[in-house]
């Protein structure tokens, strides 16, 4: 049987919409096919999106973490060129 750590329930909820919003946005902007590989490719942009913009307080998880914001591997960006050519 699965249990919730009371801690992390807010956390989880605060992410939850910021992350959705994205996911919607680069949906409807993209227009890809509802392929496996699409869905994890919006997925992990979405992520990198809302890890990328400030919280209300001014800090930015993904430059708290690594000190500067990391670049896209060549093969998700090349994965995401040669998808977004197609569709």
């Amino acid at each position: 049987m699965p249990t919730e750590a009371a801690q992390s329930m807010g956390i989880v909820r605060r992410y939850h919409v910021p992350l959705c919003r994205a996911y919607e946005v680069i949906v409807e902007d993209l227009r890809l096919s509802n392929s496996i590989a699409n869905k994890v490719l919006m997925l992990q942009l979405a992520v990198k999106a809302v890890n990328d913009t400030a919280s209300p307080n001014g800090l930015v998880p993904t430059l708290l973490v690594f000190g500067a914001y990391p670049r896209l591997s060549s093969i998700l960006v090349s994965l995401f060129l040669s998808v977004s050519s197609i569709g």
